[in-house]
């Protein structure tokens, strides 16, 4: 099953790895947790849906989607989905009262998209126009939103369009503010809403799940406990 996703990689190395991520990782986290938390109100007020889906276009535009070749629309989950590189399309989430959510899906799944549509259109339907593994997928995909779309470097040009679109919800908010806000750590329950630490923590825990139920030591109605506990 790994090997449809991750061509060559074994159950022992994603163990290894995840083993020396685990080991760092959650003491940072905890050491994070024991700081005084940064707010991320300002992002919970009411932003209108068209509002914010014209931004997430803008956004879009400005990080190289080609629109001649792609297009985006609305869905309850982001996802990207490609037909050869010169048809690439995304979808983007939108909750009126979390301006993350679309904002981080649109980058992210914007990701995707440049890196399918980077591919060579010649070689359309040899292996050289596919994409290597799911894993490089998402090292594009979570580098364009957090590296990128969580850095000052990136709002300090972005932030003027969004005040104009948003100017009584942002009409106290900085820049700083802003991406302050987007960088909380906090642990949640829904992966696609998770911060950029704690978000793998939610890919152990599947692993974990997984693997257990493809060894026989774990039970299909014993799923719930197991993950709840991993969990907590």
């Amino acid at each position: 099953m790994l090997d449809l996703h991750e061509p060559g990689l074994k159950t022992k190395d994603v163990e290894k790895l995840f083993d020396g991520v685990r080991k760092k990782l959650v003491p940072f986290v905890k050491k994070i947790a024991a700081k005084p938390e940064h707010s991320n109100a300002i992002l919970h007020q009411h932003f209108p849906k068209q509002a914010q889906w014209d931004f997430s276009m803008h956004l879009l535009k400005q990080l190289g989607f080609d629109f001649n070749i792609g297009r985006q629309d609305i869905s309850v989950h982001p996802f990207t989905t490609s037909f050869g590189s010169q048809d690439v399309r995304v979808t983007t989430k939108i909750d009126e009262n979390d301006l993350a959510d679309c904002i981080t899906g649109t980058i992210h799944e914007c990701g995707h998209a440049l890196y399918e549509q980077g591919l060579p259109a010649s070689d359309y339907g040899l292996p050289s126009a596919e994409a290597v593994s799911l894993g490089i997928h998402e090292s594009q995909s979570r580098f364009w939103e957090n590296n990128v779309g969580r850095s000052l470097y990136f709002w300090d040009g972005q932030f003027d369009e969004l005040q104009k679109l948003f100017p009584e919800q942002l009409k106290n908010t900085s820049v700083e503010d802003l991406v302050s806000a987007l960088n909380v750590v906090k642990p949640n329950l829904i992966r696609i809403n998770a911060d950029e630490l704690t978000y793998h923590f939610h890919i152990m825990i599947r692993f974990e799940v997984e693997k257990a139920i493809f060894s026989n030591e774990l039970e299909v109605e014993d799923i719930p406990a197991f993950w709840n506990q991993r969990y907590k």
